[in-house]
């Protein structure tokens, strides 16, 4: 992973607690931003990929009335 961000890489975000399942797609932007607006609070794993690079994971916590992070570093493959 360089850190350049990556224009257009796929984003899926999957509830894993909290409640009864979720599902989010997203993909970045040029600047390699991403957002999901209105996501329940609880656990979700959020998954990147993009054409020559491998997949990445990362679980993050949403909570109530607060802004979350995920960000996610892929590797070119």
């Amino acid at each position: 992973a360089t850190g350049d961000p990556i224009d257009g890489a796929f984003v899926l975000a999957l509830r894993l607690s909290g409640g009864l399942g979720g599902l989010r797609i997203g993909q970045t932007d040029v600047d390699g931003n991403y957002s999901f607006a209105d996501i329940d609070t609880g656990t979700w794993r959020v998954y990147s990929r993009a054409t020559g690079y491998w997949r990445a994971t990362v679980d993050v916590d949403v909570l109530a009335g607060q802004t979350s992070v995920a960000n996610l570093a892929l590797d070119a493959r």
